[in-house]
C-alpha cells in the first residue's frame, strides 16, 4: 500500500471537521435519550440481603406496640422507589442547568413524563427485571410510573415481610391505632444500586396544618379581618395585573389533596367574592376517599379555593388519592400530578420533619427534580411550627429542636412561608369600615408586613423556616441576606428555607366556603395556593411555563428587588420544654427577619404587578393604570 502525503490545507480542514462534527451531534442529539445500559448484572439472590437504615417510621418510638398485625392484612400501594445510575444524575443535572440557561439551546425545553423515564429513568429492561422479582415474591405490581422511577405494588402484610425482612405492626398513637413496620427493611443485595427505598410500609399521614375558626358577617372581628380574593388583590398590588388582563386565563393549577370536597363550596365562594364562574376539575386518583374529616376537608377547600381566588381565570384541577395502609393519600396525588403532566404549577399543603425522615426528603428531591424538568412550578408550604418542624403547630411547648419540612425543603420546589399584617392599631388607615357589597372587600393599600409568629400557649402557629440537614444549598441559592455557612454549625453550605411568604396569620385571615359556612383559615397551607396562584399569572405573562421558578427568583431579588416586600421585623422562635434540644430560658432561639433575605420568610411578600412583568423583563414595570376596587363602598 502506498501512503500519499495530505496537503497541509486538506489536513486542516479534516482536523477541523473531526472537531466540528461531534458538537454538531451533540446539539443535535441532547435532550434525546441515550441509550440507557442496564444496571441489574448479577443475579437476584433473596439470601443476600442489605438493609436500608431510616426506613421505619419516627413515630412508633413513641408510640405503643400493640403486636404483630395478622398475616392477610392487605397493604395496598407502596412505593418503591428507584434511582437513576450516578452518570444519569450528572446529565441530569446538566439538563437541569440548561433549561433555566436563556443562552442555551435548550433553555425551557421541558420533557414529558415518559422522556423522562427513557432518559433519567430505570431501563425497560432493569424495570422489567424488578417487576418479575416483586411478582414472584407474590406481590402484585399495580403500576409503573411513566417517569421509571416508582412502582406501585400490593400484598398481604406476611408478603411484604417476607420480601424485605421485616414485621408490620400495630402500634396505638396519641389515641389512635396504626399499622407500620417495626424494624427497617432489607433488599436484596443485587438491586441496592437501583432501589432506593420503599417509601412507607405504615399508615402514618402528615396532618393538615391549617386553622379554622367562625367569621362575623361583617368580616371584621375584634381588630382583625377576614381576607377576601379582592382585599388580596389590593394588598399585594394584583388587581392592575387583573385590569390587564393576566388572572391565569389560559394556565392550569394542581392541587395535591387526600380529602374529596364539595364542588358547590367552590361555586359558593366564587359568587359571593366576586370570581368569575369555574369549578375545579376533581381527579380521583384510584379510590374516592369521600370526605375525611372537617380538617382535611378545610385543606381542600382552601387550596382549591384560594389558588383559583388569586389566579381566578385559571383552571383549577384537584387531584385526590385515598390513603391506605402503606402509603399517604398525599404522596400518591403528588405522584400522579408530576407522572401524568397535570399542570405547569402544582401547589402542596402538606409536610413531614426532615431529620425524622432524611430518605423521605430524598424521595421528594427525587419526584420534585422530575417536575422541573418537565417544567411544573412545585409549590410547597414552609409549615406552621416556626424553627420546630417536627412538632405539631396545635401542640405546644416544641420538644423535638431544630427542624424544617422535608417536602418543602428540596431544591427543585419553593418553599412558601409566611408574614402576618401589622396595622399598628391603626386600622382605619388600611381596612374601611365598611365591605363592598359587590365582592365583600374592605381593604384599601399594603399593609406593612413582620413574621407570622402566633405562637404561645395554644400552639407554634409561626412561620416554618430554618437549614436543611439533607439538602446542600443550590448554586442558585445566593443572594444579600443567605448565609454563606449553616447559622446553627457555621461549617458547611445546606439548603435554607423558605424562598418567599405570604400572610398566613389568623390575624387578617383567608376566607374560606366549607360545608356552606363562612370560616377563617390560616397558616402557610393558605400562602402556598395563593403563591401558585401567583406563578399561575407569571406562566400567562411570559406565555410559557417555568419550571422551578427558584433560580429565576433569586436572581430576580437582585436585579428588580421591589418586586418583593422586604420583611425586616419578627422571628420565627417558639416555646419549648426545658430539656428540648436548642432550647434557651424556655424558647427555641429560631430565626430573625433582616435585610435581604432570612430564615423566616425568605425574601418576603410579593408584589405581584412588579413580581410578574420584572419576571419577563427583568425591569421595573410602568406604573399600572389606577382602578379602584371595589369600584364602590356598602355596609353589609
Amino acid at each position: 500500500m502506498t501512503l500519499k502525503k495530505i496537503p497541509a490545507a486538506a489536513a486542516l480542514f479534516m482536523t477541523l471537521l473531526s472537531a466540528w462534527l461531534p458538537v454538531v451531534a451533540g446539539q443535535i442529539n441532547a435532550g434525546r435519550q441515550p441509550r440507557q445500559r442496564r444496571r441489574l448484572t448479577e443475579a437476584i439472590d433473596n439470601r443476600r440481603t442489605v438493609l436500608l437504615p431510616g426506613t421505619t417510621h419516627a413515630r412508633i418510638r413513641q408510640a405503643r406496640d400493640q403486636g404483630r398485625v395478622r398475616a392477610d392484612l392487605v397493604m395496598e400501594r407502596a412505593i418503591l422507589a428507584l434511582k437513576s445510575s450516578p452518570e444519569q444524575e450528572a446529565d441530569l443535572a446538566g439538563f437541569l442547568a440548561q433549561q433555566q440557561d436563556p443562552s442555551s439551546p435548550h433553555y425551557h425545553e421541558w420533557l414529558t413524563p415518559r422522556q423522562f423515564g427513557e432518559r433519567f429513568g430505570v431501563s425497560a429492561e432493569d424495570m422489567n427485571v424488578i417487576v418479575e422479582w416483586l411478582e414472584t415474591r407474590g406481590l402484585h405490581v399495580d403500576q409503573v410510573s411513566n417517569g421509571r422511577r416508582q412502582i406501585e405494588f400490593s400484598g398481604t402484610a406476611r408478603q411484604i415481610e417476607q420480601v424485605f425482612l421485616t414485621e408490620i405492626h400495630r402500634y396505638e398513637f396519641n389515641g389512635e391505632m396504626h399499622v407500620a413496620n417495626a424494624t427497617d427493611i432489607s433488599i436484596p443485595q443485587a438491586l441496592a444500586g437501583i432501589v432506593a427505598e420503599v417509601v412507607s410500609l405504615h399508615d402514618f399521614v402528615s396532618k393538615p396544618k391549617l386553622q379554622r375558626f367562625q367569621s362575623l358577617p361583617n368580616f371584621t372581628f375584634g381588630g382583625r379581618h377576614a381576607m377576601v380574593p379582592y382585599d388580596f388583590a389590593t394588598i399585594y398590588d394584583l388587581a392592575p395585573l387583573w385590569n390587564q388582563g393576566f388572572d391565569g386565563t389560559g394556565q392550569t393549577i394542581a392541587i395535591a389533596g387526600r380529602s374529596n370536597l364539595n364542588v358547590n363550596d367552590v361555586a359558593t365562594f366564587r359568587s359571593m367574592y366576586g370570581l368569575p364562574e369555574a369549578n375545579p376539575e376533581v381527579i380521583v386518583n384510584g379510590t374516592d376517599p369521600g370526605i375525611v374529616s372537617e380538617d382535611e376537608e378545610g385543606e381542600a377547600d382552601l387550596d382549591v379555593e384560594w389558588s383559583g381566588a388569586v389566579a381566578k381565570g385559571a383552571k383549577i384541577k384537584f387531584v385526590v388519592s385515598s390513603s391506605t395502609r402503606a402509603t399517604d393519600g398525599v404522596v400518591l396525588s403528588e405522584m400522579y400530578i408530576v407522572n401524568n403532566n397535570i399542570a405547569p404549577v402544582m401547589s402542596t399543603s402538606f409536610g413531614f420533619c426532615e431529620t425524622a425522615s432524611p430518605s423521605t426528603s430524598q424521595f421528594y428531591a427525587s419526584l420534585w427534580q422530575q417536575a422541573a424538568t418537565q417544567g411544573i412550578s412545585v409549590i410547597v408550604a414552609s409549615g406552621d411550627s416556626g424553627s420546630a418542624g417536627c412538632d405539631s403547630p396545635s401542640a405546644a411547648p416544641a420538644k423535638r429542636g431544630f427542624s424544617v419540612n422535608g417536602e418543602a425543603s428540596t431544591p427543585y420546589n419553593v418553599a412558601v412561608g409566611g408574614t402576618q399584617f401589622n396595622e399598628g392599631g391603626a386600622d382605619s388607615v388600611y381596612w374601611n369600615a365598611t365591605n363592598s357589597i359587590q365582592n365583600r372587600s374592605s381593604a384599601k393599600v399594603y399593609i406593612p408586613e413582620l413574621v407570622w409568629n402566633e405562637s404561645g400557649s395554644a400552639g407554634l402557629w409561626s412561620s416554618g423556616g430554618g437549614v436543611s440537614v439533607v439538602h446542600n444549598t443550590p448554586s442558585w441559592q445566593t443572594g444579600y441576606g443567605v448565609p454563606a455557612v449553616d447559622p446553627g454549625t457555621a461549617d458547611q453550605h445546606h439548603r435554607y428555607v423558605p424562598d418567599v411568604s405570604l400572610t398566613a396569620a389568623g390575624h387578617d385571615g383567608y376566607v374560606i366556603q366549607q360545608r356552606g359556612s363562612l370560616l377563617i383559615a390560616s397558616g402557610t397551607s393558605a400562602a402556598a395556593p395563593a403563591f401558585a396562584g401567583i406563578m399561575g399569572i407569571v406562566n400567562q405573562v411570559t406565555n410559557q411555563a417555568n419550571g422551578n421558578p427558584n433560580p429565576r427568583l433569586y436572581a430576580l431579588a437582585s436585579q428588580v428587588p421591589t418586586s418583593f416586600h422586604d420583611i425586616t421585623s419578627g422571628t420565627n422562635a417558639v416555646p419549648c420544654a426545658a430539656d428540648s434540644p436548642n432550647c434557651v430560658d424556655g424558647i427555641i432561639t429560631g430565626y430573625s427577619a433582616g435585610p435581604g433575605y432570612d430564615l423566616t420568610t425568605g425574601w418576603g411578600s410579593i408584589d405581584a404587578y412588579v413580581f410578574a412583568h420584572a419576571w419577563a423583563t427583568s425591569t421595573v414595570p410602568p406604573p399600572p393604570r389606577i382602578t379602584f376596587f371595589p369600584p364602590s363602598l356598602t355596609a353589609l
